[in-house]
């Protein structure tokens, strides 16, 4: 597992608005944090559809694996056990991540 993969992961129990479901999210750890903390990864959960959000980033390409246009919803970061996790599916390309990366700083403000 490492930054930029795309996984299949079952985020359950989820609550409200959350995304829940089996559902492909994009492991946005670093690589240095998943090797400290190998039981936790930090993800983002991916959604086919699309609300035109300025926090919502599309993720798409070859690469993916993913049979369907895609977006990271930015806004709902979230760590989870790697026992959540079933099976990679692809990864992300560089422009996606930046986008990413730039919105996650805006969010959080840093």
């Amino acid at each position: 597992m490492r930054y930029g993969e795309l996984f299949w992961a079952k985020p359950d129990p989820a609550i409200g608005s959350e995304q829940a479901g089996r559902r492909p999210v994009l492991i946005i750890s670093s690589d240095d944090a998943i090797a400290a903390i190998p039981t936790l990864v930090t993800t983002i959960p991916l959604t086919t559809r699309y609300r035109g959000w300025a926090t919502h980033v599309p993720i798409s390409g070859e690469a993916t694996g993913l049979g369907q246009p895609s977006w990271a919803l930015c806004e709902q970061l979230r760590t989870i056990s790697t026992h959540r996790i079933d099976g990679q599916i692809g990864t992300a390309d560089k422009a996606a991540l930046a986008e990413v990366t730039r919105i996650i700083k805006y969010l959080l403000n840093i």
